[in-house]
């Protein structure tokens, strides 16, 4: 955690750049493999910076951004590639005394077949903890596959 300055010296900023790793994580995509469906197995990571602002009431607010596009999705029977695409950018509001250690958000990842493969969005429920010593995890649960 770092001090805002003499403008703000009762205000607390914080700023970390963390990864959520997927290697590993398998869906099923119901439209791959020529509509058979079939599993995919991603590989990679997502970004997260995370960024917090608060008043020494703990009023504030808590940004996080993600970007997507170092995560591929292999298709576990075709073969096929899948690129993600784009992020999410999300805003928490705190109210004065709020304990601040969790949040939680839902966005929706686009992934798109490199040749024949359909694509597909899948959404996603992020939850970020920290602490006040800078520390931060990220975990990943993908909740609803749809075709496109």
């Amino acid at each position: 955690m770092t001090s805002a300055g003499v403008a703000g010296a009762d205000v607390t900023t914080f700023t970390n750049s963390v990864q959520g790793i997927v290697d590993g994580t398998v869906l099923f995509h119901p439209c791959g493999n020529d509509g058979v469906g079939e599993d995919v197995v991603l590989f990679g990571f997502v970004h997260f910076v995370v960024h917090f602002t608060l008043p020494a009431d703990f009023s504030g607010n808590f940004v996080v951004t993600s970007n997507w596009n170092s995560v591929i999705a292999i298709g576990v029977d075709s073969g096929n590639v899948y690129r993600t695409v784009g992020g999410n950018r999300f805003v928490t509001v705190f109210d004065p005394g709020d304990v601040i250690a969790v949040d939680s958000f839902s966005g929706i990842t686009q992934f798109i077949g490199e040749k024949s493969g359909p694509r597909f969005r899948a959404q996603t429920t992020t939850h970020i903890t920290f602490n006040t010593a800078g520390v931060v995890t990220v975990s990943i649960d993908f909740t609803r596959i749809v075709c496109e």
